[in-house]
């Protein structure tokens, strides 16, 4: 019993350790973007050309022979590997162009270095140098420039703006934190846990190898720095903090470029401040023509700086298509010779239209000449055209005029006068004339309308002007004051207590009569008789009763909202109680004297100005038979005349 509890415990054991070193694991490559089957990286993730291969060796031995001579920024300490002006040209490869999320994510990164410092990450246009970002096999990086292309391997995983930061410091010229000469200091590095032959990734770069820059301290948070889980092999952690102030978890970080990141970066490449980066481009300008090619610019604005790589104006062709062919005059011939030597001649000239025949005005120009007189008798010319008759009807007058050849001695006039549109009538003017008479409001309450129209003339009266204005506004009277409607009910079967008002069913059947009409007249039959309640259905009035037992309250598709159907449904009906007698008498008695409705049949008295409230609830002896029908000879059959139509339909 105690072994299988030993044996339980051990393999408890074991599973905790297995899924801490998953966890570890998970973390390392996500946050470390080390790759650890690739065994031809340095440090997981960086490549290195053969020279630089060389010289870092000859700098770990120096480490080994204890020559270390200060403080190191672990940067490539050759201009050679460092990019002109922190210019860096990159292109995307198309095996990640269609990758939105790794896309979106080297931007993110570019923007970063852009917002932060003064490296200039710029689209390649023919730059030699430049850096390819492409989804190889992990997420590594040369180490500085290397001249010519160089990849950025975003591999499985590696789409993350922190991991994309790492391996373009790397292209910079960025060793990792950890490997500065000065790191013992600052950190533990734990052999017992890491991976065997990867222990390697853990040695320190010499400083004959690096830049060394007194006074920048060691950055745990920089996004160059190994998580304190890096190549475990059990679950614990390789790296760990000496400063009690700086938890282990710090360490490698992935969020983006601290100040110390920023301090390296811009020191070794001799530049402060931040480096400006372009912002999105704006929209396209207007067009400088709607066709036959014009032009349109659209402007963007560096940002985070004023020297921003490019131009800030692009230009673009547009509406290249052909315009129209528009039809043009051409210009005017040469005048044609005189028609008359003396004595006033006529001359004219002509001009064609170009391109189609719409062009507006005449293609004919005509002119005086040769004015002077002739040799000769003095003599009238011959009448000139008429002018515009100065009205368009009822009658105008126009003129027309000649000259006098030869001389100025004719005699007559000149000018010659002549009536015009005489035969044609004036159209009346539809806004003349006298108002007429206001026709009658179309509502004798709650807002009619009424119109007038002038008296213009015209034998058309629709063509003159006309008015409307609004007329009774006053609200209308209330008929069903002091009356409670009480629902949905069905017809009985049979019943002696209720009995139809034959004389108002007339009226109430009639399909222009709406159901307040109807309620209207039924209310005042059984008030006259001081029935207490009473009901309508299919044009029917119904009462008889001060029970409203008398009637079974119905619920089903035939009472919609607590109230019978039309009165098409005539098995319902809706049941009303008169509570207030002499409050719903006088409002009928306002109703009576009202033109917006019909009045009752003459058979029925109307008369309900004063009401007696202690009057009995039954009706006068004297009151006559023939005035109600009894209720269960119609009700039974329109029962039968149902039962029959259900037979036949279903």
């Amino acid at each position: 019993m105690k072994a299988s509890f030993g044996a339980v415990v051990i393999l408890s054991a074991a599973m905790i350790l297995l899924q801490l070193s998953n966890v570890a694991k998970a973390e390392t490559e996500l946050e470390i973007n080390i790759n650890d089957t690739n065994s031809s990286l340095l440090e997981g993730d960086i490549k290195l050309l053969p020279g630089q291969e060389v010289l870092l060796e000859h700098s770990r031995d120096a480490i080994s022979d204890k020559r270390i001579l200060g403080v190191a920024n672990l940067v490539v300490n050759h201009s050679y590997y460092l990019w002109p002006q922190g210019r860096v040209p990159y292109i995307i490869d198309s095996s990640l162009a269609g990758d939105s999320n790794a896309v979106n994510r080297i931007n993110e990164a570019i923007w970063e270095y852009g917002n932060k410092s003064c490296i200039r990450i710029i689209p390649r246009t023919n730059e030699a140098d430049y850096v390819i970002f492409k989804k190889l096999d992990g997420c590594w990086s040369y180490i500085g420039r290397i001249h010519g292309p160089q990849e950025i391997s975003i591999g499985q995983n590696c789409a993350h703006k922190g991991i994309i930061i790492h391996e373009l410091f790397h292209a910079l010229g960025r060793w990792h934190e950890q490997s500065r000469p000065d790191r013992d200091q600052y950190v533990n590095i734990h052999t017992e846990n890491i991976r065997a032959g990867t222990e390697s990734n853990f040695e320190k770069v010499d400083v004959s190898f690096i830049i060394t820059l007194q006074g920048i301290p060691y950055d745990y948070r920089s996004i160059m720095h190994y998580s304190s889980y890096a190549f475990t092999k059990n679950g614990q952690r390789t790296i760990t903090s000496k400063d009690p102030n700086v938890p282990s978890s710090d360490l490698g970080q992935r969020n983006g470029l601290t100040d110390s990141d920023v301090r390296h970066v811009n020191t070794q490449y001799k530049c402060s401040g931040t480096g400006g980066s372009w912002g999105p481009w704006g929209s396209w300008s207007t067009c400088t023509r709607t066709c036959n090619t014009g032009t349109q610019t659209r402007t963007r604005t560096c940002n985070g700086g004023d020297d921003c790589e490019g131009d800030s104006t692009e230009t673009r062709n547009c509406s290249t298509q052909s315009c129209p062919v528009v039809a043009t005059w051409s210009d005017w011939n040469a005048w044609s010779g005189c028609s008359a030597t003396c004595g006033g001649g006529r001359q004219s000239r002509t001009r064609t239209c170009q391109n189609g025949n719409s062009c507006s005005g005449s293609n004919i120009e005509y002119r005086d000449c040769n004015t002077q007189s002739c040799p000769g008798p003095v003599t009238w010319g011959e009448w000139g055209s008429w002018g515009t008759c100065s009205s368009t009807c009822r009658g105008g007058i126009r003129s027309r005029t000649r000259r006098c050849l030869n001389g100025d001695s004719c005699q007559g006039v000149n000018v010659q006068y002549g009536a015009c549109n005489t035969d044609t009538p004036c159209e009346p003017d539809p806004n003349s004339g006298a108002w007429g008479e206001w026709t009658s409001c179309s509502a004798s309450c709650g807002t009619g309308q009424r119109t007038r129209s002038r008296n213009c003339g015209h034998s058309d009266t629709s063509k003159c002007q006309t008015e409307t204005e609004d007329c009774n506004r006053q609200d209308c009277p209330n008929p069903l004051r002091g009356l409670k409607s009480l629902g949905c009910y069905s017809v009985p079967a049979v019943t002696t207590e209720l009995k139809l008002l034959e004389n108002l069913t007339p009226d109430l059947s009639d399909s222009a009569i709406t159901r307040e009409k109807a309620v209207e007249k039924c209310g005042m039959g059984a008030l006259q008789y001081h029935y207490k309640a009473f009901s309508v259905t299919l044009g029917f009035c119904i009462s008889g009763s001060n029970r409203t037992e008398a009637y079974t309250q119905f619920e089903g598709y035939f009472c919609r909202d607590g109230k019978g159907g039309n009165f098409d449904q005539f098995l319902f009906m809706d049941v009303y109680e008169i509570e207030q007698p002499q409050a719903y008498s006088d409002a009928l008695q306002e109703v009576l004297y009202s033109s917006t409705i019909v009045r009752p049949s003459s058979t029925v008295s109307t008369h309900t100005a004063t009401y007696n409230v202690e009057a009995t609830n039954k009706p006068p002896e004297s009151f006559p038979s023939s005035s109600f029908i009894a209720v269960p000879s119609i009700v039974s059959l329109c029962v039968a005349l149902l039962a029959v139509l259900a037979i036949v339909f279903f």
